[in-house]
Formats: C-alpha cells, structure tokens, sequence
C-alpha cells in the first residue's frame, strides 16, 4: 500500500471518529446543563423518570471513548501500513503529543492544587495530544528534511 493510499485510509476512518468525539463532548455539555437547571430535554423523554435519564447520561459519556477508540485504531492502523522511516517519525510525534498532554495534566493538576484554581474538565487531555502530536509531527517531518539546516 502507498503512502497515500494508507493516509486516505486513515482520514475516511479518523475524521468521522473526531466529528463523533467533537460532537458528543458539545452534547453532554449542553445534556449536562440542562440537568443542572432542571430543563433537561431528557425529562421530557422520560416523563420525570430520573433512572431513564441518568442511563442517558450514561450513554452520552461512554459514546466520546468510543469516539478515541476509534481514532486510536485509525492511527494503529495507519502507523502499521506505513515503511519503517514513515512510522519512526509518526511514533516519536506520538510520544511528544503524550509528554505534552502528561506535562499539561501534571503542571495544571499541581497549580489546581497549590493555588486553588478550578478543575481543567479532563476531556480537555484529548486536543491537548492531538495538538502536540500535530505541531511536533510538523517539526520533526521539517528536521527530517533539513529545513533550517545548512548543509
């Protein structure tokens, strides 16, 4: 398989999976608000029943780690269909979109703590990776090909 070919495959299978996450982050919140106001759509469809509310919470969380599965496996698939040159590059921008996001829990968690500042909500982590894993994926492909580099 070409490289196109497998870039072609991983965005027809990690686009939707973003827009999926995109989406059902945007609607438990706006779900999550109308609970705390106590004008949650969800009450209409239950007819008062909490229970069958609350499973539809439920729901609404578990569909956003179906969501990074999905891109997770996108990306395991696509690293795999790649030569051995291609894959190094793509891993070492895995492994810094992972230190920017454990950088960013810790260093926030530790000002949280000592400062008494309010909670990063914790889905933030996943855009933190996916940034830090694009800007150093651009920086490591541009050393790779000598950009900035006199020969």
């Amino acid at each position: 398989m070409t490289e196109k070919q497998a870039i072609h495959r991983y965005y027809k299978m990690a686009l939707p999976a973003m827009g999926l996450y995109i989406i059902s982050i945007a609607t438990a919140v706006w779900a999550r608000d109308g609970m705390i106001t106590s004008q949650s759509v969800f009450n209409f469809w239950s007819q008062g029943n909490m229970g069958l509310a609350k499973a539809v919470y439920y729901a609404l969380a578990v569909i956003p780690i179906i969501a990074i599965g999905g891109m997770a496996w996108a990306h395991w698939r696509f690293i795999t269909e790649l030569d051995e040159y291609m894959r190094m590059i793509q891993i070492k921008a895995l492994l810094i979109g992972l230190l920017c996001m454990l950088a960013m829990a810790t260093g926030w968690g530790m000002v949280e703590m000592l400062l008494r500042l309010p909670a990063l909500p914790i889905f933030w982590l996943v855009p933190i990776f996916w940034l830090g894993f694009s800007i150093s994926l651009g920086f490591i492909r541009a050393k790779e090909k000598g950009f900035g580099h006199e020969e």
